[in-house]
Parts: C-alpha cells; sequence; structure tokens
C-alpha cells in the first residue's frame, strides 16, 4: 500500500502535462508565424486556427449546457459567457470547479488570449527584439508571481497564480523563444552542443522544486514562485532537444515517433476536450475499490476516450481541417545554418 500512495503521489504531477504543452504550443505556433512574414498570411494564421480549434470547442460546451438545461442543471447566462469568450480561466481561478466537466477549459483560455496578441507582436517585431521581448516576458511574469500582494491572494485562491493568465504565460514564451533560437543559424548550432545539458539543468531543478516542497502540488508556495518557469524551460528546453535532433537515430526521438505516440497525437485535441467528462462517466460506472477498480477505470477511461477521439477527428474534426487550403499556410524558409539542421514540421498539435 505505501508502494501504492508512492506512486499516486507521483502520478498526482501530471498537472504538469498543462505546461509541456504550453511549451510546445509556444515552439510550434511561434514557428509558424516567423515563417508567415506577411499580413495575409498572418489573417490566414488566425483562421486556419479558428478552424482547428473553436469548431470542436464550441459543440462541446454546446452541448454540456443543453445537458445541463435538460436536465435540470443549466447553466446561467453570466457563467456561460466566460466561455462563449474564452475567458474561463477569469472566472475558475475563483470558483474552479463550479462546472467540473468542462473547468479545464482554462487552459484553452490562456492559449486564446496569448495567440490574440502574439502573432501581432511576432508580425511587428525583430527576431532579436522578439528574443528581447520573451525572456522580459518570462521574467516578467516570474516577478509578479512573486509580488506578496498576489502571494498573498493566493493563499485565499490557490487558482489564482495557477490560471490567470499574467502568472502562466512564461511557459508558452520559454516555448516561443525555444523557436527563435530553433530558427537563428548562429543559435542552433551552439544549442546543438548545449540543449542536452540545458535538458538535464533544469530536469534537476524542477525535482529540487518538488523536494523542497515535499508536495507535487501546483499550488505550494515554491511551485507557485519558480516552478511554472522552471517547468517552462524544462519542457521548452525537451521539444527544442527533440527538434534539433528530429534527423538523428537518437533513442529518445525514435520513441516519439512510435506510431501510438502519434496517434495520440493525431487525436490530441479531442481528447483533451473531452477528458474530464469521460473520466467522470466512467467512475461513475465503475463500483469496485481498490487497485483493481482503478485498473479497470483506467483501462476502460483509455479506451472510451481514443474510441471518441478517432469518431470525432473522421466524422468532423478533419472537415474542418480540408478548409485550410482556402488559407495557405506558413511560407516555408530556408535555413542554411549548419548542413544537418533539421526541419522542423509547423503543424501545431491542439491546445492542451
Amino acid at each position: 500500500m505505501a508502494r501504492l500512495r508512492f506512486l499516486g503521489d507521483w502520478a498526482s504531477i501530471g498537472w504538469c502535462g498543462v505546461d509541456l504543452f504550453f511549451a510546445l504550443s509556444g515552439f510550434l505556433i511561434t514557428g509558424i508565424l516567423l515563417d508567415s512574414a506577411d499580413s495575409a498570411n498572418l489573417l490566414h494564421f488566425y483562421a486556419r486556427r479558428a478552424l482547428r480549434i473553436l469548431p470542436l470547442y464550441y459543440l462541446a460546451i454546446t452541448l454540456y449546457f443543453v445537458a445541463g438545461a435538460a436536465t435540470g442543471r443549466s447553466v446561467p447566462w453570466p457563467d456561460q459567457i466566460w466561455y462563449w469568450a474564452h475567458l474561463s480561466n477569469w472566472q475558475t481561478a475563483y470558483a474552479p470547479l463550479t462546472y467540473p466537466a468542462i473547468s479545464h477549459f482554462w487552459s484553452l483560455a490562456i492559449e486564446e488570449q496569448f495567440y490574440f496578441i502574439w502573432p501581432l507582436v511576432v508580425w511587428r517585431v525583430s527576431r532579436r527584439r522578439l528574443v528581447i521581448l520573451g525572456v522580459a516576458g518570462i521574467l516578467g511574469s516570474l516577478f509578479i508571481r512573486n509580488l506578496p500582494v498576489f502571494q498573498a491572494v493566493g493563499l485565499t485562491y490557490p487558482n489564482v497564480l495557477y490560471r490567470l493568465t499574467p502568472f502562466r504565460i512564461d511557459a508558452l514564451l520559454t516555448g516561443a523563444v525555444a523557436a527563435l533560437i530553433y530558427r537563428s543559424p548562429e543559435c542552433h548550432v551552439w544549442a546543438k552542443r548545449m540543449i542536452g545539458i540545458c535538458v538535464l539543468g533544469s530536469a534537476m531543478l524542477a525535482a529540487t522544486v518538488v523536494a523542497l516542497a515535499r508536495s507535487t502540488s501546483p499550488h505550494t508556495p515554491i511551485m507557485t514562485r519558480a516552478g511554472y518557469s522552471v517547468l517552462g524551460l524544462l519542457f521548452s528546453s525537451a521539444v527544442l532537444y527533440a527538434a534539433i535532433h528530429s534527423g538523428s537515430a537518437n533513442f529518445a526521438v525514435r520513441v516519439l515517433r512510435l506510431p501510438i505516440l502519434r496517434a495520440f497525437g493525431k487525436y490530441s485535441y479531442c481528447l483533451y476536450v473531452i477528458h474530464i467528462a469521460v473520466l467522470t462517466l466512467v467512475s461513475a460506472r465503475v463500483s469496485w475499490g481498490g487497485t483493481r477498480g482503478l485498473i479497470v477505470m483506467g483501462i476502460a477511461s483509455i479506451g472510451l476516450l481514443f474510441l471518441l477521439a478517432m469518431a470525432s477527428w473522421y466524422g468532423f474534426e478533419r472537415h474542418f481541417i480540408a478548409m485550410h487550403a482556402r488559407f495557405p499556410g506558413y511560407r516555408a524558409q530556408t535555413r542554411s545554418a549548419t548542413a544537418d539542421q533539421p526541419h522542423v514540421d509547423p503543424t501545431p498539435l491542439p491546445s492542451p
């Protein structure tokens, strides 16, 4: 039982998957923006992103609100507006579990707010200044989270520091800076030599934060003060490492190419959208307790999630993605830093 509790404690750190997808999203989408150098491509970027994100999202919240009204648990219009306007992170920071099945959309709300502004910055600012702005934004987010007034608010509302946009953009920006490094001929050569050390060093820092906190919670003081930024650095370094070595026979890269992982990547957006609802449904139907019940619930949840995600992809999502052809994407640029510099596939994985 002690061993199971230990594994459960470490499994609870799964919340940091949000930071991984923030970093990955910052890297991939900033790469697309850097390869789309004019205003027409910028408008196409917004159109393509809307076609990828909005149809399934709005279908999901519509079904939730309609189902709530049909079962006598309707969601008041003032609460619905937060979700329709992609501002739910500001509402759930203070009432995180009012509507559990859709409360996780706070992370998508942060991304949509960030990508409403960031493309305009990338379009108008030189790459050198973008690096400066990115680093300044990371340090700024770290700084304001450490202000006594916000730390005090965090004691009353723990999710304020976890879910409000100004406190969480550091992971997105570290991914963006990684994309700038990857596309700089000079920095790319340096990064190829040093990125392994960066991954190892940031992993050690993340482990130190958890050890000092004596908890895997996202709400401990040391995690809110420094941990989010450390995780952003770790995951952005890992993404940059994978991109730099994408053309090699590196073991880690070979693992990432496994068909099962590529399949999860393909269906990841729907998996994100529906996972809370499916887990809630399965847990309500599985009555076995103990380890066996957890195993059965896990297998049933993963199987159902994957089947629903496949159905969503082939029956719904891909029809909107097919409309991308009406909006030409990024303009691929030739980079000549080194002969072995790999090409990043700029097609973004969906938001977390």
